[in-house]
C-alpha cells in the first residue's frame, strides 16, 4: 500500500519514530529523521522530535560526553549478597547462571580459564565467578567501579582484579595479562555507538582457541514491568541503551570480525518481560584469531 494522503503519511511516520524511541533504537530514529517523506517535511513538530532525539543520543556524536556519562557512576549499593548461592526464585539473574555454567564447562575441559570481563561496574558478576568456579578473572569499567570491585575481591577472597579503563580507546591495566581464555561482555553491546569496533577489540585480547561470551537485551525494555520506572520516549534525555539487538544483529557483526556464535540462546527474564540472549563465539577457522 502506498500512501498518499499527507495526514495518513504524517500518523504513520510519527508512530514509526515513536516505537523507534521507545525501543532504545536511537540511532536508527535520528536516521529516520534524516529522510522525512517530501509531503510531510514542514510539519512543525519536526523541530521537537528532532531536539528529542539529538538529546537522546548527543553523547553518541561526542566521545567526551559519552566516556562522562559512565564514568560519573560511584557504585555503593551492594553488600556480597551477590555471591550466595543462586536460588529458584531469583529470576533476574539467569542469564549469570547460564555464563558462570559456561566457564563450568570451559574449566572441566581445560582445566583452568582465564577470564577478561569488560564493563564490570562494580565486578559483582566477576568476583561470582571467580569465586563459585575457580577460573582466574580479570575486569576493566570506566567507571569508578573497579575501586570497590577490588575490595569485595579481597574481602571475599575471590581472586580477582580490576582497574579503571576505557575499554578501546586506552591499553589494559599494566599488570593484565594480554590474552585471555574467555572475554566477557555483558550487558555492554546496547550501550555502545559502535559494536563492531567493540567486539574487534575484544576478539583481539582472546587466546587462541578461546571464546567470545556477551549477554545483551533482545529487543528493548517496551513492554516490560519496568517501562513503568524508564524513560520515556519523548522524555529529553541522554540514553544509555542506544540499541535494541536481536540475535542476527550480533551474528553480523561477528561475522564482520571473523567470529561465529557456537552457542546461542534467548533467556526470558520475568522481573521486566524482556529476553536476554547469551551468545559464545570463536573464530572462524580461517580467521588469523583463530591461529
Amino acid at each position: 500500500m502506498i500512501l498518499q494522503d499527507p495526514a495518513e503519511i504524517w500518523t504513520h511516520f510519527r508512530s514509526l519514530w515513536e516505537t523507534l524511541m521507545a525501543h532504545d533504537e536511537i540511532v536508527l530514529a535520528s536516521h529516520l529523521l534524516q529522510a522525512v517523506p517530501w509531503k510531510v517535511r514542514d510539519r512543525p513538530e519536526l523541530e521537537e522530535m528532532r531536539r528529542i532525539t539529538h538529546i537522546a543520543g548527543s553523547h553518541l556524536e561526542d566521545p567526551t560526553k559519552y566516556w562522562d556519562m559512565y564514568e560519573g557512576y560511584n557504585p555503593n549499593f551492594w553488600d556480597g549478597e551477590c555471591l550466595a548461592p543462586y536460588t529458584p526464585d531469583m529470576d533476574i539473574f539467569p542469564r549469570y547462571r547460564v555464563t558462570e555454567d559456561f566457564v563450568r564447562e570451559q574449566i572441566a575441559k581445560r582445566g583452568s580459564v582465564t577470564l577478561l570481563d569488560i564493563g564490570v561496574f562494580d565486578g559483582q558478576i566477576t568476583n561470582r565467578i571467580a569465586k563459585a568456579t575457580g577460573a582466574k578473572c580479570w575486569g576493566v569499567d570506566c567507571s569508578n567501579g573497579p575501586e570497590l570491585a577490588n575490595r569485595y575481591a579481597q574481602m571475599f577472597g575471590t581472586g580477582a582484579q580490576f582497574g579503571k579503563c576505557r575499554f578501546g580507546v586506552d591499553g589494559l591495566p599494566a599488570n593484565f595479562p594480554d590474552k585471555y581464555d574467555i572475554v566477557l561482555c555483558m550487558e555492554v553491546y546496547e550501550h555502545v555507538p559502535d559494536t563492531r569496533k567493540l567486539l574487534q577489540s575484544a576478539v583481539e585480547l582472546v587466546s587462541p582457541g578461546g571464546f567470545l561470551v556477551l549477554t545483551t537485551p533482545h529487543g528493548s525494555w517496551f513492554g516490560g514491568l519496568q517501562t513503568s520506572d524508564y524513560i520515556r520516549f519523548d522524555e529529553p534525555k541522554p540514553r544509555e541503551h542506544v540499541r535494541a539487538p536481536t540475535l542476527q544483529d550480533v551474528a553480523s557483526d561477528l561475522d564482520s570480525v571473523g567470529w561465529e556464535p557456537v552457542e546461542q540462546k534467548i533467556i526470558p527474564v520475568q522481573v521486566s518481560n524482556r529476553a536476554t540472549m547469551f551468545v559464545a563465539a570463536r573464530a572462524k577457522p580461517s580467521s588469523p584469531s583463530a591461529r
